[in-house]
């Protein structure tokens, strides 16, 4: 708004400010919806962690081996793909890098 003088007139602030505070609480309703949400989808499986101590007991523990090997093996055989993908670019890529 533009009094007489084509200084601007001084702007109501109230509006804006309630606005924000407005804002403000609707952010804080959604996200402690969001967070009841979470909740409640989760709440079963919290229950379940009492048997992790459990489950861990009784888990077969020479498996791990194997399964870090494997996890090794795919990530050279990826940066190996990778490698032989990005050879008709310029540029030089090391194995770290890739993988």
């Amino acid at each position: 708004m533009r009094s007489d003088h084509g200084n601007l007139a001084p702007v109501d602030t109230s509006l804006s400010s309630s606005h924000a505070l407005l804002s403000t609480w609707l952010k804080r309703l959604f996200a402690l919806l969001a967070f009841g949400v979470v909740v409640y989808l989760f709440w079963p499986l919290l229950r379940e962690l009492r048997n992790v101590a459990v489950l861990i007991k009784q888990a077969g523990w020479e498996w791990i081996g194997f399964a870090v090997l494997t996890q090794v093996i795919s990530y050279s055989c990826l940066a190996a793909l990778n490698y032989l993908l990005l050879q008709p670019f310029q540029g030089r890529i090391t194995f770290w890098q890739r993988s």
